[in-house]
């Protein structure tokens, strides 16, 4: 999780609905009170290709503190991947969110389970295995905030947004400054994605 303390109350409410599943979980919280580095840095710098490859899991999932589950089921989330072969996911944002890209808002037609796309924000993102040994060597300690890594993800696997089962982003979010323009420029640049950038980081907010 982005920085954090293990007493944050969203953090307690997902620990919680998480061991409910099925599944095994191992959580990796930042405390900001003791790491000035990003969840990024923190990804880059302990998640590396030889200390994934040690491991015998399915996903990672790169979750921000701000992030209300409500009645999120990690094991349905998890079904529609496998079943679909997804290897990069998010789940949708409620109505009530506060958001920066549209595209990552619930579908509006209750029949929609999951979308297929070429994006997946940094916000959310669920990694299978292999997806996150692709994504490794572009993580960039000194790019704090990950700008552009969004810009990447279709380029490593099949991603999709999971409307049937949509979180909501509770975090006002405010106007982005010049270097973060300048750190997402410097990061397309560097690996020849500036043509591919479609310009989405516009800031828009649910009232």
């Amino acid at each position: 999780m982005s920085p954090t303390q293990v007493d944050n109350s969203l953090f307690i409410k997902i620990k919680k609905a998480f061991s409910n599943s099925e599944h095994h979980f191992t959580f990796f919280p930042i405390d900001y009170t003791k790491c000035k580095g990003w969840k990024w840095q923190f990804c880059q710098r302990f998640l590396t290709q030889n200390f994934i490859k040690r491991f015998n899991f399915d996903y990672i999932m790169v979750w921000d503190d701000d992030l209300d589950i409500h009645n999120f089921n990690i094991d349905l989330f998890i079904k529609i991947c496998k079943a679909f072969k997804i290897e990069i996911a998010q789940p949708a944002l409620g109505y009530n969110s506060y958001f920066t890209h549209a595209v990552t808002l619930k579908s509006s037609n209750p029949n929609v389970v999951f979308r297929i796309t070429d994006f997946v924000e940094i916000m959310c993102p669920v990694f299978t295995k292999e997806a996150w040994l692709k994504l490794y060597p572009y993580l960039e300690y000194s790019n704090e905030q990950g700008w552009g890594y969004d810009s990447i993800f279709k380029f490593l696997g099949k991603c999709a947004i999971i409307d049937s089962q949509p979180i909501q982003h509770t975090r006002k979010l405010n106007e982005h400054g010049s270097q973060c323009q300048v750190d997402l420029l410097e990061f397309l640049n560097k690996h020849k994605l500036k043509k591919e950038y479609q310009g989405n980081m516009v800031i828009v907010v649910k009232k």
